[in-house]
């Protein structure tokens, strides 16, 4: 299959068997990573936990771009699209809690009265969207392009 999307190639980068079983290696281990933290979130949906999970994803992503030579396009292309859709969500998550933060400690006194209100929406927003991101996490772990970086590490043929 030819590698049709240059934006992923290093100039004088060449596809060699030892640049596939670093492949191989790296992309199984940022991954590992990523799931270890998808159970901890969802365990634990803390800020800081979504923090690290959103740290370990980008991190793969970063990794499955860097050796987009050795992995199969149709592989690359479908597991990268869902890599970058879970970290948009990720991010609107960390957005929210940065967000939260900024406000709790920007008002006090007589504009704490509508903090309440404020954060009203912001909880019920919070909870929709890590709902959304713990959905989208399962659909992920499940998924069976996903999993094919663990079984056997067959990347490319």
């Amino acid at each position: 299959m030819g590698k049709s999307n240059k934006k992923y190639l290093f100039k004088g980068l060449k596809k060699s068997a030892p640049l596939q079983d670093a492949s191989k290696i790296m992309l199984d281990e940022k991954l590992k990573n990523v799931f270890i933290l998808i159970d901890k979130f969802l365990d634990n949906d803390s800020e800081e936990n979504l923090h690290q999970l959103r740290i370990a994803l980008r991190r793969f992503r970063y990794m499955l771009e860097s050796y987009y030579l050795c992995v199969d396009d149709l592989l690359f292309t479908t597991v990268l699209k869902k890599t970058k859709s879970i970290l948009d969500d990720l991010g609107e998550g960390r957005d929210q809690d940065v967000l939260s933060a900024k406000l709790l400690s920007s008002f006090s006194g007589k504009n704490a009265r509508y903090l309440k209100d404020i954060f009203d929406i912001l909880n019920f927003k919070h909870e929709e969207t890590r709902q959304r991101i713990k959905l989208e996490l399962i659909k992920f772990i499940c998924d069976k392009n996903v999993n094919k970086f663990f079984k056997k590490n067959k990347l490319e043929q």
